[in-house]
């Protein structure tokens, strides 16, 4: 039957559901569907696991008595003297260089 540009068929079909549970069952699903936590108590223990991490670390780092800017400011420091140390030894060999 045709309406409006488009055909509609009029199906009268009755559903085999054993033909089609032992279908499903030979392409390896098996019914009933059975559902476990397992994968969420892995997360949960990965989790768990990354927290005791950051509270070993959290610990450590304060036996040393410093903050995460204090020693953050160490490094900064220690990259500004190399780079001081660095532009004196290049002025050096500039000097030296121009002796010769």
């Amino acid at each position: 039957m045709a309406s409006s540009g488009g055909y509609s068929i009029y199906v009268d079909a009755e559903l085999n559901l054993d033909k089609l549970k032992k279908d499903l069952q030979t392409k390896g699903l098996k019914l009933p569907l059975t559902v476990d936590n397992s994968g969420a108590k892995k997360a949960s223990k990965t989790l768990e696991d990354i927290s005791n991490k950051m509270e070993d670390a959290n610990s450590q780092v304060s036996q040393f008595g410093l903050t995460w800017q204090e020693a953050s400011s160490i490094m900064s420091k220690c990259v500004d003297i190399i780079e001081k140390m660095t532009d004196q030894v290049f002025e050096l060999d500039t000097s030296l260089t121009e002796l010769i």
